[in-house]
This record gives structure tokens, sequence and C-alpha cells, in this order.
């Protein structure tokens, strides 16, 4: 017999639809406005779930966006090379241009763990995935910034060396770990390339997959990815234990026209750092839109969408 005022099955069932459905609203209502508020928080959450012990990797796809960034001398909006900029700064200064770019540096390596989380998981064959945080447009009224037309990379890394993000941290010591630019450089061995104000240039990360997943898992087994890069060096004449957390640098090699034939000269594409939760982490780089440079890095898969 029913007791007065006991819920029948279909009425707690009903209950649970209705919270469940409630709950679901909240959810979208959240998204839709966190998502008006900060693209970036969103990709960071997604970041962090993704990396959870407890929640398979291919359930929480990352949710990350390329940020396009168009930076100005005047009223421009850069126009001719970009359509619809998420952001467009009129700057006025050399070293205004190195604190925007800075800032995409920064927020790339925030948006995607700070090389404290694996947000790629495993794969059977480990790949390097590349995130495109940003593309930055330089609109043509730069030219009065930069009359050469071009700005070498070692002022972005110079000046992120000696500007503070916060109160006790530079940009470099929050990204590097360090502020000696020789230690960046893979101890002074690599040269900085240039950056030209007429082509567009991606802010990037990059991260290598564990070996591993649900067979591999199954059989048992360790093995090491290593990007195509260089090492730092060790031991006598060298720094013996390299400041901050950076173990090496992905090079490449441009040979430079002289008289009697070409010289040979190593360029960084990006800082490596080191494997503190077992994969390699590509720190933040800055480079050209279709160039050999990013073609260097292999990239098998991307994890930001356009």
């Amino acid at each position: 017999m029913k007791k007065k005022g006991e819920l029948t099955t279909t009425q707690i069932i009903g209950i649970i639809l209705l919270i469940a459905a409630f709950a679901i609203l909240l959810y979208f209502m959240f998204m839709v406005n966190f998502k008006e508020g900060n693209e970036k928080q969103i990709c960071q959450a997604s970041v962090m779930q993704r990396a959870s012990p407890i929640i398979p990797d291919d359930v929480v796809p990352l949710q990350c966006k390329t940020t396009y960034v168009c930076i100005s001398a005047d009223n421009g909006k850069c126009e001719k090379d970009l359509s619809s900029p998420t952001a467009t700064y009129k700057i006025k200064t050399k070293e205004q241009t190195y604190q925007i770019i800075s800032d995409e540096f920064a927020d790339c390596w925030w948006m995607f763990g700070e090389g404290q989380v694996n947000y790629v998981g495993k794969d059977a064959i480990p790949k390097l995935y590349c995130s495109l945080c940003s593309q930055i447009v330089f609109d043509k009224s730069m030219s009065s910034i930069f009359p050469s037309g071009n700005f070498s990379q070692r002022d972005i890394y110079n000046y992120m060396t000696k500007i503070k993000i916060s109160a006790n941290q530079t940009y470099s010591e929050y990204i590097y770990g360090t502020n000696d630019l020789s230690v960046i450089s893979g101890n002074g061995e690599l040269a900085f390339g240039e950056i030209l104000i007429n082509q567009k240039y991606y802010i990037g990360t990059g991260m290598s997959s564990e070996f591993g997943g649900p067979a591999v898992d199954l059989a048992g087994g360790v093995i090491g990815f290593a990007l195509n890069f260089v090492p730092f060096a060790k031991g006598a004449g060298a720094i013996a234990k390299p400041l901050g957390k950076l173990v090496g640098a992905i090079k490449i090699s441009k040979t430079t026209s002289t008289i009697g034939g070409g010289a040979a000269t190593q360029f960084l594409l990006a800082p490596v750092i080191s494997k503190i939760i077992g994969v390699q982490t590509v720190a933040p780089f800055m480079m050209q839109l279709n160039s050999s440079e990013f073609n260097a890095l292999e990239c098998k898969q991307l994890a930001t969408s356009s």
C-alpha cells in the first residue's frame, strides 16, 4: 500500500530529469557567457580537463582557437592580411610591440598547462602536437616603427628577460625558467632569426605524446620520443647545469651567401622544456606562416582551430 506523501517511481524519475535538464541549461548559459568573456580561459579549462587522469583523452576535446592579432602604428586594422582580427593594438614604440608579442607568448604557455600537464595523451607511435595560439600580423603603418622592415627575435627574448610579468617573475623566468639569453639559445650556439613586418607569424607551443595507448599499455614497454633538437652541452667549458628547466632547443640550419661559398648558420626555432611529465614540451615560439621553419617542426597534428 502506498503511504501518504510517498513519491512514486515516476515522480522520482521526473524530478531527476528536471534536475538534469536544469543543470544542462545552467552549463550552456555559463559556457556562452564564458566564451564571450574569454576564449583563452575556455581553452585552458579544456586543457586541464583533458589532462585529468580519470577522464579518457578522447572524451574531452580541446576547445582552443587561434587568436588573430593586428599590430598597427596608426588606425590601420591589417585589412589586407587579416579580415577579422580578434584583437587590434595601436602602438607607438618598439617596446610596445615586444610587449604584445611577449603577452601572447605568456598566454600561450598558460593556456596549454605551462609544461606541467599532458594534454595530448598517448600514441603507439609518438607524435608532436602543435598548438597555434596566435597569428600576428603587422599593419603597413608599422614601417614607421621599424624603418628597416624587420627586427631580430633576440629583441623579443631580451625584452622578456628584463620585464616582469608579475611581482616575482620576468616573462622569461615564467616561460623558460631563466633570464640568461645564452641558455635559451643553446649556450649561445644558436642564432636568433629575423621578424619581417610584411609577413604573418604564428605564436605556438607543442608537446610530444607518450608511447602508449590501450594496446601498448596491455603489452607493456617503454620508448623515448626525441624531437629534432640539440641538447644543451654540459661539463667543462659549458654550463654544468642549465638554469631553469630548459634541456635543449629545436634548430634549423640556413646557408647564407658569401664570397667564395655559403656559410651554414644554426638558428633557434624553439626552446625545449625538460620532461616534467614524461614528455617533451616545445616552449612558445614565433614562426613565419607556412615557412620552412614551421615545416621543420614536423607537427603531426594541430591542437587548435581557426
